[in-house]
């Protein structure tokens, strides 16, 4: 399956990268252990009532920031004249403070997640690049995930930026107009979910869970952006609605569900 029509040569959107990598994360397992994710438009248009999510029972949510990554080829680079890479590498770019709070907030909701928040960029740039990871189900493999918290930005007003050249190993560095080596959570993506499907406390049924996520929302004032009018499915619980809706809107995060579920025949 080809994600678009477009010449091999030409990049992708944030939505296309996005929507691959979705597609991929929850058809992972067998049971998968990831529910689709629940989309501000979807509930607005009233068809959010298909979600796979059980609310009575043990889970968890995962925050997930979807995020392009510009290859940076020009030899006046910053990283070029420290010699920290000598060919191409990517950047993932991070909110400046002047501009949103979001990353520290995200720092927040990990420390309130028990981990469970993510910043994922790819490791490639090219649409060719994107559907043959995608044919191959190796988008998450070739992809970079940082925690909030592994980019520990300045307090300041500046631009920061993550550098890199692969999906995992070789250097990384944390810039803006200074420079340092970070180190970032090398595992595979899967084995970190299997840990945070371990985390999971068995004694809390997903709902109340989500009451406390959607009370932190509350706590830190986080605006539902533009304040569009909602249509409130029956079958879609309002906390629910509340986590999948500020996520996407205040935080840029697509949130799935983390739950256990019978193996399939």
């Amino acid at each position: 399956m080809m994600l678009s029509w477009r010449s091999r040569g030409e990049g992708f959107s944030e939505f296309t990268y996005g929507f691959a990598l979705t597609n991929e994360l929850v058809n992972v397992g067998n049971p998968p252990i990831l529910s689709a994710p629940i989309f501000p438009s979807l509930i607005a248009e009233g068809r959010a009532g298909g979600y796979d999510v059980m609310l009575d029972r043990p889970g968890k949510p995962i925050f997930i920031q979807f995020k392009l990554s510009r290859l940076i080829r020009g030899r006046r680079a910053m990283e070029f004249q420290r010699r920290e890479f000598w060919t191409p590498f990517y950047r993932m770019a991070f909110r400046a403070r002047a501009r949103s709070w979001q990353h520290e907030l995200l720092v927040d909701l990990e420390s309130q997640n028990g981990g469970g928040v993510f910043y994922i960029a790819p490791a490639f740039h090219l649409l060719s690049q994107l559907n043959a990871h995608y044919e191959r189900r190796q988008i998450v493999m070739n992809s970079r995930r940082v925690r909030p918290s592994e980019a520990n930005i300045p307090d300041d007003q500046r631009e920061h930026w993550l550098s890199f050249q692969r999906a995992s190993g070789g250097d990384v560095f944390l810039h803006s107009e200074e420079g340092g080596r970070v180190e970032l959570d090398e595992r595979p993506f899967a084995d970190v979910i299997a840990e945070q499907l371990r985390s999971i406390d068995r004694r809390r049924p997903l709902v109340e869970v989500l009451q406390s996520v959607s009370a932190w929302f509350r706590e830190m004032e986080m605006p539902q952006l533009g304040r569009m009018p909602i249509e409130r499915s029956d079958a879609t619980p309002a906390v629910l609605i509340h986590v999948a809706e500020t996520s996407q809107l205040a935080l840029g995060c697509t949130v799935f569900f983390l739950q256990e579920r019978e193996r399939r025949a």
